[in-house]
């Protein structure tokens, strides 16, 4: 199965970052409902863990992004450098 790349990145990020968001409101709620410390505590780990994983998914979205444009400046230069020698050459 074949996935296209808009349904792909949304499927990516809601089972990444939306399930995990989803537990802890739904553990959240039944913290405060309960009164129940494992509940609480389940709370705080999971929502704890959700937070980092947002964090890191969107570090690792700029991270990719500043490789792709350190990639693309590269080829400029790259470019102008043979461009240059071109016209020495001349």
């Amino acid at each position: 199965m074949v996935l296209n790349d808009k349904t792909y990145i949304l499927m990516k990020w809601a089972f990444l970052l939306g399930t995990p968001l989803l537990a802890f409101v739904t553990s959240f709620i039944d913290a405060v409902a309960t009164k129940d410390p494992k509940a609480i505590a389940t709370s705080i780990i999971t929502g704890v863990s959700t937070l980092a994983g947002c964090i890191l998914k969107v570090s690792d979205s700029n991270y990719k992004k500043s490789l792709i444009e350190a990639k693309e400046d590269i080829a400029e230069e790259v470019e102008k450098d043979n461009e240059s020698k071109e016209k020495e050459n001349a």
